[in-house]
């Protein structure tokens, strides 16, 4: 083999060892970014009917599952109940909101009806507070976040 020859199989080489770090690079760059999130059988129900009702110096936060739900989801082992909290000051609907989870509740506890659970809270004072709830399953797959419900004190209505 002569010297060219040599040179032109080297370069060939070359190409095809870069094309296909290319080609690899936009393999692993496909596709949908962030957690994987298991099928909708394998995920527990999300919460529904969330209701908050004031009584005295406690706030009681009351959620369902909704009917029929067995054929689309799994049993949630348990929910976490999650709240967010701002000033009445500072308060601004609509914005986005920081929830952190203050309860973890398993599917047998706080249920006061056979779909109903149940969670209580401290009213505090000028602070609006806003409750979700999102179920969790056995091996830790975790529901839709439910809808948000509000208590504002500045306010006679609680939704």
């Amino acid at each position: 083999m002569t010297p060219g020859h040599q040179r032109a199989m080297f370069t060939g080489w070359k190409t095809a060892v870069l094309l296909a770090a290319i080609l690899m690079l936009f393999a692993v760059s496909c596709g949908k970014k962030g957690p994987p999130k298991p099928p909708a059988a394998l995920q527990p129900v999300p919460a529904s009917d969330l209701r908050l009702v004031r009584k005295d110096s406690m706030l009681v936060l009351t959620w369902q599952l909704p009917g029929g739900w067995q054929k689309d989801f799994a049993q949630p082992a348990g929910f976490y109940v999650e709240r967010a909290m701002t000033s009445v000051k500072e308060d601004c609907p609509g914005c986005p909101v920081r929830f952190e989870r203050v309860e973890r509740i398993n599917f047998q506890e706080g249920r006061i009806k056979r779909e109903t659970w149940r969670f209580a809270d401290a009213v505090q004072p000028d602070m609006v507070q806003r409750y979700r709830v999102v179920s969790f399953g056995e091996k830790g797959a975790l529901g839709e976040p439910s809808s948000a419900v509000v208590f504002d004190p500045g306010s006679n209505s609680d939704s």
